[in-house]
Order: structure tokens, then sequence, then C-alpha cells
């Protein structure tokens, strides 16, 4: 079964099969992860820098995860 990859890896050290961190859903899982923590270290400092308020705080918050999740769909392998 061929998978979806989102990065290379190293053929040599996983010449059976894709490590789980250059799949796709894996990767993106990791990414939306990274989105979140980002969001909730620097958010609303960064909304307040752009004259938000916290009101937009958790549209940001979720527009940024939804963008982990998506962002390496379209480069995907075929």
């Amino acid at each position: 079964m061929k998978r979806l990859l989102a990065k290379s890896y190293n053929t040599k050290k996983y010449p059976h099969r894709p490590p789980d961190y250059a799949l796709l859903t894996r990767h993106s899982r990791d990414v939306a992860e990274a989105s979140r923590a980002l969001a909730e270290a620097v958010g609303k400092t960064a909304l307040e820098n752009l004259g938000l308020t916290d009101v937009h705080y958790e549209k940001f918050r979720e527009k940024l995860k939804a963008n982990g999740w998506i962002q390496d769909l379209g480069k995907s392998s075929s």
C-alpha cells in the first residue's frame, strides 16, 4: 500500500517503509500541534501588536491550527 509523504526521508536508514514523521498524516498532526503551541505562546501578543483584541484570539488559534493541518497537502507525494 502506498502512503502519502509530507517530506523526504533517508531511504538507507528506512529501506522498507517510510518513518512515521515523513507520512502526511503524522507530519500534519505534528505541525498542527506546533501551531497550537505557537498560538498559545505568542498569539495574544501577536494580535495585540496588530491592534486586534482578545476577541479575535479563538479564531486566530483555530485558523493557525487548521493551516498546520493543510499546509503540506498540496505538496504531498502523488
